[in-house]
């Protein structure tokens, strides 16, 4: 293994430039903030689905976890099997008839907006859990944000709490936690991006935007998906900014500024946490 493949970051978890997977300024907050809410939890087995290449797996399973992951995405896989090198995480890439009441936590973060048919999804992934056992979701918040991203990313849907906590309960769940996470780099990359005043501006100009956003535009919703957060190619050119102690740092106050009353409403994205009903 080239010592550029993968490296620990000190406050941002591990990173593998050489498989072209690094810690995007959302997965930095949305990691912050599963990491805080788990932090009680006693360690079990955990399931993360579309787990990518397992980077929040890896940081569980120090912590005492016995952690599986269940992915799609191929180069996933070969990211995954250098940073998994020398832990017991077992990363599959189709669910195996032994899961039935196997998990005591199961994880699904910027998953389920990718499925069409989101409650038949929520409502299996149920038998995988142990009594009382627990989901964590994040999915992209605000509806009426949907913007270019969502269709390049292969996403269905946005949700809101309330839509997202009638799926939850509808499946079998009971919803204990939900809160919105991003704000303010999360959400201020996406305007930036993405917003009216930038597709206004390519209006005006005949741009089409970047060429990986036309590019995953043009391909089929589940070659889309299986990309989605599994190939940091578009932002590997900042990997010498990420690496910097500022960096780190700004992330990490930032960490905690989202979960401000105030200004959490303006977060992109939502998390939920919910137990089994028995």
């Amino acid at each position: 293994m080239h010592k550029t493949d993968f490296e620990i970051l000190s406050d941002l978890g591990p990173s593998l430039p050489g498989k072209n997977w690094i810690p995007a300024p959302r997965y930095s907050l949305r990691r912050a903030r599963i990491l805080k809410i788990i932090a009680p939890f006693v360690p079990g087995k955990c399931l993360d689905i579309g787990c990518g290449p397992g980077a929040l797996l890896y940081e569980m399973n120090q912590q005492g976890w016995q952690t599986n992951g269940l992915e799609i995405s191929e180069n996933a896989h070969e990211a995954g099997a250098v940073l998994h090198a020398e832990t017991s995480t077992k990363i599959h890439k189709e669910p195996i008839p032994q899961w039935d009441t196997t998990f005591d936590l199961i994880l699904a973060l910027d998953v389920v907006e990718h499925i069409e048919d989101d409650h038949a999804a929520v409502e299996s992934w149920r038998h995988w859990l142990k009594d009382g056992g627990r989901v964590i979701f994040s999915v992209p918040a605000h509806p009426s944000w949907w913007n270019d991203r969502d269709v390049a990313a292969g996403h269905f849907r946005r949700y809101t709490p309330k839509t997202l906590s009638a799926l939850l309960e509808k499946c079998g769940y009971e919803v204990e936690h939900i809160e919105y996470f991003g704000f303010p780099i999360a959400t201020l990359i996406e305007f930036v991006r993405f917003g009216p005043l930038t597709r206004f501006l390519r209006r005006l100009t005949g741009s089409k935007g970047s060429a990986n956003i036309q590019r995953s535009v043009s391909q089929e919703i589940e070659d889309r998906t299986k990309e989605s957060g599994t190939n940091r190619e578009d932002i590997m050119k900042f990997y010498p900014i990420v690496r910097l102690w500022i960096y780190q740092k700004t992330i990490k106050f930032f960490s905690v500024i989202q979960r401000l009353p105030i200004l959490s409403r303006l977060g992109n994205g939502l998390i939920i946490v919910a137990r089994k009903r028995a």
